[in-house]
């Protein structure tokens, strides 16, 4: 994590923050100032409470600290997900906030598995981080286990997130015929299958 993160003027200006309790302002700065280079931190009420305030249960339960959670989950300011059983946060427009664009990472891990790597370069592009060998195993599960269109759509609906997240999604699908998306015809795959191909030939 960087020694220094920018909060904009616009943060203090915004209505739809003003609205929300003072708690709830003073979260977001410290959520802007404390999340990972993708804006992403534990959202896990007591753990909230302990880190941002002092753990004062006199004046701020863990109950009042998932409310206000929940208020700025509601209002867009930040996205709260699960995974594992465990509670995060993302917030948003951080990246834009953080002055230049993040560079598109490259981990170099090289595959002969055509679908494989198309994972790979399309999860480091969108997540804006390389891939480690255990997360190359877990792309490789999801090309024996789902049809290929699916990991592209829960990248597409879940930019960003955590493999694992995107596993429970695609999971999801599988046991729920009624949401699976579509899955992609021949044709494509033979399409997408000779672009990644002639672009690691060059």
């Amino acid at each position: 994590m960087p020694e220094g993160r920018l909060i904009k003027r616009k943060i203090t200006r915004s209505r739809r923050l003003n609205k929300l309790p003072l708690e709830c302002r003073y979260l977001m700065r410290e959520f802007i100032l404390w999340g990972d280079r993708e804006g992403r931190l534990v959202a896990d009420p007591h753990w909230v409470n302990r880190e941002f305030f002092c753990g004062d249960t006199d004046n701020y339960t863990d109950e009042q600290v998932k409310d206000y959670l929940q208020m700025l989950h509601d209002s867009r300011e930040i996205e709260l997900y699960e995974v594992d059983g465990k509670q995060y946060l993302w917030v948003p427009e951080f990246e834009g906030e953080q002055g230049k664009e993040l560079e598109k990472p490259n981990s170099g891990i090289k595959t002969n598995d055509l679908k494989v790597a198309t994972m790979i370069k399309a999860y480091e592009d969108e997540a804006h981080r390389t891939l480690t060998p255990h997360d190359v195993d877990i792309l490789k599960d999801f090309a024996d286990n789902y049809p290929d269109s699916w990991f592209e759509r829960a990248l597409s609906d879940y930019p960003g997130k955590p493999l694992n997240y995107l596993g429970k999604v695609m999971e999801n699908w599988r046991a729920n015929e009624q949401e699976r998306p579509p899955t992609l015809s021949r044709d494509t795959r033979e399409s997408r299958t000779q672009k990644l191909r002639e672009s690691t030939e060059k």
